[in-house]
């Protein structure tokens, strides 16, 4: 076990010289400044907002990430005890990853610079996406032997599986998993580009695409169960405008089926979540009189997900990126009026959450708890033309209320800490 020394003076001197660098070129920045510029991973609940999940591990626990900052927080298990996003700097392998699991009051943090990943000839690789239940990871890797990027699952009791290909010399990724990661979904690309879905006994099936259009389709959502798969597809709806959509449903029955829009207006809609047992379905259509995200069900088709009074509505919801299991919650970004990151409950409306004080009036919420006590997303600082910065990626996390003490596992940066108020 190596003892950390936090580095707070040094991130500080850092920090005060990029400051300086782009005080210029912040438009619409106000305020002190936060410690850094660049994307932040959030988390907020409703005894204290909006925080910076890295300073907080900081601030309260006197945990130094040595110069790694969690830019995105990428999901969360069902019942909030295993959490894993994306940090800048990346490690050497193109890669930087963490994960939190949340065990009995302590919080185990872990850099995932180095995925455990031991398939010869395979060194780089991207995650895209967690189980509900916290146990199987679900990416893409780069062989080296061909170099193509191949779809993959992993957890501590299979290692890493590969799951193929559709077609020889076709990239694969998964972009979902079931709840138990026994069911894997995503797209290959060319020269199949086509949805797929995985199963250790099935192998890779293409979903195909709907009608009309050009040859494409992704799959973006899958049920608990991994019986419903949802996405989009170009189709003779939407024609062969590239940025143009259908959304759709797929089943063992049904096959790939389209799910329309709304009357009017030009052709696009996109399925992007997906509520436990199927039966509610999220995206964003582009009708005559509304454009923006709505909910889908086979009794009412689309309908506007409009705002409710509760605080401060949105002017318009433009996306959903997250259910919780029941879909009772949901959590996007609307224009209050800049693009700020929501709270919805079907009880009680809209509430905005505002964003990170110091940062640009920009945020994004993409993930709930299941009880709707903790939503986390990304919080932006426009970025200055004369640095570099890493992407802004979209997450998700989820803290249990009443956690305390923090370690990390042994190995680089292992040290046990509890909040500086204790």
């Amino acid at each position: 076990m190596s003892h950390f020394v936090p580095q707070r003076k040094q991130r500080g001197l850092i920090a005060l010289i990029l400051l300086t660098l782009a005080s210029s070129t912040l438009p619409g920045y106000a305020g002190t400044g936060p410690r850094r510029i660049g994307p932040a991973a959030f988390i907020w609940d409703a005894d204290h907002g909006m925080r910076d999940l890295t300073d907080l591990l900081l601030d309260e626990y006197g945990v130094d990430l040595g110069g790694s900052i969690l830019v995105t927080a990428n999901g969360v298990s069902a019942d909030g005890t295993v959490i894993w996003g994306q940090k800048s700097p990346a490690g050497a392998d193109g890669a930087g990853y963490w994960k939190l699991t949340l065990d009995e009051g302590a919080i185990t943090y872990q850099p995932l610079t180095q995925f455990p990943v031991s398939v010869s000839g395979s060194i780089r690789f991207s995650l895209s996406a967690m189980s509900r239940d916290g146990n199987v990871f679900g990416g893409a890797m780069l062989d080296q032997s061909d170099g193509r990027w191949q779809a993959f699952i992993w957890s501590d009791q299979t290692g890493v599986v590969r799951l193929g290909q559709l077609a020889e010399g076709a990239f694969t990724r998964v972009t979902a998993l079931s709840y138990d990661g026994t069911v894997a979904v995503g797209r290959a690309f060319a020269p199949s580009n086509h949805a797929f879905r995985w199963t250790q006994e099935t192998g890779l099936i293409d979903l195909g695409d709907l009608p009309g259009g050009t040859d494409f389709s992704e799959a973006t959502a899958v049920s608990d169960d991994g019986s419903i798969i949802i996405g989009h597809s170009s189709s003779g709806n939407s024609g062969t405008d590239d940025n143009r959509a259908e959304a759709f449903r797929w089943t063992q029955e049904t096959g790939i089926q389209g799910l329309g829009d709304l009357p009017g207006g030009q052709f696009n809609s996109r399925a992007t979540a997906i509520s436990g047992d199927g039966s509610i379905i999220g995206g964003t259509v582009m009708g005559q009189t509304y454009q923006g995200a709505a909910l889908f069900t086979d009794a009412t088709g689309w309908v506007p997900f409009e705002p409710q009074p509760r605080e401060n509505p949105p002017d318009v919801i433009k996306v959903i990126n997250a259910f919780s299991t029941d879909a009772g919650f949901a959590v996007g970004s609307g224009e209050f009026p800049s693009t700020r990151a929501y709270l919805w409950e079907e009880s009680q409306g809209f509430v905005s959450l505002g964003a990170l004080p110091g940062y640009s009036p920009r945020s994004s919420a993409l993930g709930v708890s299941d009880d709707g006590s903790i939503v986390v997303g990304s919080s932006n600082v426009p970025e200055p033309s004369t640095l570099s910065l890493v992407p802004l990626v979209a997450s998700a996390l989820s803290l249990r209320r009443g956690i305390r003490p923090f370690h990390s596992p042994a190995g680089p940066r292992t040290n046990t800490r509890r909040p500086r108020n204790q």
